[in-house]
């Protein structure tokens, strides 16, 4: 991300530059002395190098004018120069400008696709961590399943041995023998005890 964004920087940077420089071009209206003044075009070795040729054969021609008139050979050779390195010093002009047009229209170009690569850095960088917030939160339901898990099989474990415990320490300790008569009272039992009743009925009357 931080490559991407001081690449962009940079990009924008330069097309400032180069944008400002298109501007200063569209100012001077085509004008070839106001396209001189300007640094990056007229400060071209070889747009330099025809300007001061063209400027030599005017100054010349100025010299043969005092003493030669317009239809002599010498002037006319001079004319004929003077129009040809114009002609020549135009065309290095006009293609300046177009090399800062082209590169203000590359800049241009490569600042978009930056912007594009960016853009879609930052999503990847974003998907990347909701990938990974994710997986921080399936991992964390797998750990929490895996402690329940855990819990279980030591509850279930011991369970068992609770279990297996219970069953080893049952001992029959005497075994019961069933009655070999009736539960109930006998017949003498039950007039011993009716005697018992009635001779303390007898003699509590007398005593009352």
């Amino acid at each position: 991300m931080r490559r991407f964004g001081d690449a962009l920087t940079d990009a924008r940077i330069r097309l400032l530059d180069a944008e400002n420089k298109v501007r200063q071009i569209q100012d001077c209206d085509g004008d070839l002395a106001r396209l001189m003044d300007v640094p990056f075009i007229g400060g071209r070795r070889e747009v330099m190098a025809a300007f001061n040729q063209l400027s030599e054969l005017k100054r010349e021609y100025k010299v043969l004018e005092e003493v030669y008139l317009s239809k002599h050979p010498l002037m006319v050779q001079n004319q004929a120069s003077q129009k040809s390195v114009a002609e020549a010093l135009q065309q290095l002009t006009g293609l300046a400008c177009k090399q800062v047009e082209s590169e203000f229209e590359s800049i241009q170009l490569e600042v978009s696709e930056l912007a594009k690569n960016f853009v879609n850095a930052e999503q990847m960088v974003l998907n990347w961590e909701r990938a990974f917030v994710e997986y921080q939160r399936l991992e964390d339901d797998v750990d929490n399943q895996r402690k329940i898990i855990k819990m279980l099989a030591e509850r279930y474990n011991e369970t068992s041995i609770a279990q297996k415990m219970d069953l080893h320490s049952v001992r029959v300790l005497d075994r019961a023998q069933p009655p070999t008569q009736p539960v109930s009272a006998s017949i003498v039992q039950l007039g011993a005890v009716a005697v018992c009743i009635a001779a303390a009925f007898f003699v509590a009357v007398p005593v009352g």
